[in-house]
């Protein structure tokens, strides 16, 4: 059955030739307690080489040299139960189903990188991610609103806590890292359960102070660029650049008299195209009368030749008629004695048509000499007026080139004039981008990063409200003394409990409140629904009972710290912890004597530091 929390079941260093050293964890609470340098601190520290640490934090005491493999049995909040192990150099994970000290032959194993990799899932990091639905993640890793991809390491400082944080004088959300940002983050994280990946980043102080100078910088290139443009410019100007007002006034006369010029042109310019359309279609008509007065010509020759043949015709025919009834004068036979084909009817006949042809003729001829007078009548007058519009168009022609003269001058100073205008004004431009780039550059040199610029990395006011409220809560369990009344300092990204900030206070109270805050945190997950791993490790958060005479490191007690340990909170932090050990697992560890009764609510492991006695620590052998 899925449990939502990881559990741990056992702890285990194994080597050749030595005695397995193993320590099994209740699901509920756990209570590690004795003799300093015995291996309860040690026994954290490879609890978290266990889930991502590295070699380097796992301590190289004497008594761990002959062991070579570390195992951690857990279950998954998936309900599974694993056994994930790791050589004692660090490395790769390996992982099987079940809890084992040894390697289980008959069951396959699983390898997992010791790196949190986006783009890989044979990681730790994401198997424990994943498990708590929380792969994917970014949180910003700087006050600029830069994100990074969000990793079980960065979970683990909020169920793994060691005696230096817990004591330490500094918000139990941070680690003491110059930038915070990134631990503030995963903390913001697990009070909302939201991500920071919508945040729109700006520059860095130093990307700030980097990309201020690049600006500077081009600007003044700019600048320089600009100065050899001006220079030049001002050359071509002939070293002294011309009033504006002054080219546009002349400017306006001389466009004024360019105009009238060419309207008086166009004037021109119209009439002449009226006229030599005029004069085209003149000329086309006088060519046109000239062809058919060619042609009527050759048509009067043929009237001419027609009527010669006809008329030869008609006399050849009236000499026959005049002898037709006279004597053969060839062979003189007599007119009975002569035989005629066609008689002279036929002969007489010819005649009137050949007088009736050429009567007609005639009175063609008669037309066509109309026609062609009437035609010679206008080509006559095509003539004179071909004559007329040539004169108009010459004298259009001379007004046409007299107008032009003063238009192409006007058109010349006119070209000057606007190059003059423009040559002004393109430097007049150059100077004015001076100017800009100039005042940019100031205004460039006087840039601040203002904090109104930086992204709004802080966690809602209602959730930090009902965190505290949570956290009060616990302190009131714990009948801690005072009004245990708390609130959120975002200044110190700490807590305050009756005003005072917690961090002001000896370090017992510091690490009893740091656990507070942290099995506040869980709660506050619990009740809201949020990822949270599900257990607590905490290492000495009992300090402030120490014995003062034994505990030669701890220290004097201080003031607040006396009032703690002349209090039962530390009965009532165990009956507290074994309340809510129904979903949550707790491991304590401490040097601290267990107050009676406590078998009643923890399972207990003394280390007594003594070979002859009980159990003498993690191994089981002093040296």
């Amino acid at each position: 059955m899925s449990s939502g929390r990881f559990i741990l079941r056992h702890l285990a260093f194994t080597g050749t030739g030595v005695p397995i050293a193993r320590l099994d964890f209740s699901e509920q609470v756990s209570f590690i307690y004795g003799a300093s340098n015995t291996g309860k601190s040690f026994a954290l520290a490879a609890i978290d080489f266990m889930m991502g640490g590295s070699a380097k934090e796992l301590p190289e005491i004497p008594q761990r040299a002959p062991y070579e493999m570390v195992w951690l049995g857990l279950t998954l909040p998936s309900g599974r139960d694993v056994t994930l192990s790791r050589g004692v150099k660090g490395g790769l994970y390996a992982l099987q189903n079940g809890l084992h000290v040894a390697t289980a032959e008959s069951l396959p194993t699983e390898v997992l990188g010791e790196k949190h990799d986006l783009k890989r899932d044979d990681t730790l990091s994401h198997l424990f991610l994943a498990e708590l639905g929380l792969t994917g993640r970014k949180i910003t890793k700087n006050k600029s609103g830069k994100t990074e991809n969000f990793t079980f390491r960065q979970l683990a400082p909020f169920a793994l806590i060691n005696e230096t944080a817990i004591q330490a004088p500094r918000s139990p959300v941070v680690s003491g890292q110059r930038d915070d940002t990134k631990e503030q983050a995963a903390f913001r994280l697990l009070l909302t359960g939201h991500d920071d990946s919508a945040i729109v980043p700006v520059m860095t102080v130093p990307h700030f102070q980097i990309s201020k100078k690049v600006k500077i910088a081009t600007v003044d290139d700019l600048i320089a660029g600009l100065e050899n443009e001006v220079a030049v410019s001002l050359a071509s100007l002939g070293g002294t650049v011309a009033d504006t007002v002054s080219i546009e006034a002349r400017l306006a006369e001389v466009r004024e008299t360019w105009e009238r010029a060419k309207e008086s042109l166009r004037g021109h310019l119209e009439t002449k195209r009226s006229l030599s359309i005029e004069y085209s279609g003149l000329d086309a008509r006088g060519s046109d009368i000239q062809v058919h007065l060619e042609r009527f010509e050759q048509l009067d020759q043929v009237y001419v030749s027609d009527m010669a043949r006809l008329e030869a015709l008609e006399e050849a025919g009236f000499l026959l008629s005049l002898g037709g009834d006279r004597d053969c004068p060839l062979c003189g036979a007599a007119r009975e004695a002569q035989g005629k084909e066609h008689g002279t009817e036929d002969i007489e006949r010819q005649r009137a048509a050949a007088l009736a042809e050429i009567k007609k003729i005639a009175e063609l001829r008669s037309d066509l000499r109309a026609i062609v007078a009437g035609l010679e009548q206008e080509h006559a007058s095509v003539e004179v007026q071909l004559e007329a519009v040539g004169r108009q168009l010459h004298v259009v022609e001379a007004n046409i080139e007299r107008a032009s003269a003063p238009a192409a001058e006007n058109e010349t100073e006119l070209s000057a004039l606007l190059a003059q205008r423009d040559s002004v004004r393109h430097h007049g431009q150059l100077v004015e981008q001076r100017r800009r780039l100039e005042q940019k550059r100031e205004e460039f040199g006087k840039l601040k990063q203002s904090r109104k610029d930086q992204p709004v990395l802080k966690a809602p006011d209602a959730a930090l409200h009902d965190f505290c409220l949570t956290m009060s809560g616990v302190l009131k369990a714990w009948k801690f003394p005072g009004e245990c009344e708390v609130s959120f300092d975002e200044t110190q990204y700490d807590v305050k409990i009756d005003g005072k900030a917690r961090k002001s206070n000896g370090k017992g109270v510091r690490a009893l409140t740091h656990a507070a805050f942290k099995i506040a945190l869980l709660l506050y997950c619990r009740k809201e629904g949020l990822p949270h791993p599900g257990f607590l490790v905490l290492d000495s958060p009992l300090v402030a009972y120490r014995d003062p005479v034994k505990s030669k490191k701890g220290g004097a007690l201080e003031d607040d710290e006396k009032v703690i340990a002349a209090s039962p909170v530390r009965e009532h932090f165990f009956r507290h912890l074994a309340s809510l050990s129904e979903t949550i697992q707790f491991l304590v560890l401490d040097n601290i004597d267990p107050p009676a009764g406590i078998e009643q609510l923890a399972k207990m492991e003394l280390f007594t530091g003594n070979v002859e006695e009980g159990r003498f620590g993690f191994f089981s052998v002093s040296d």
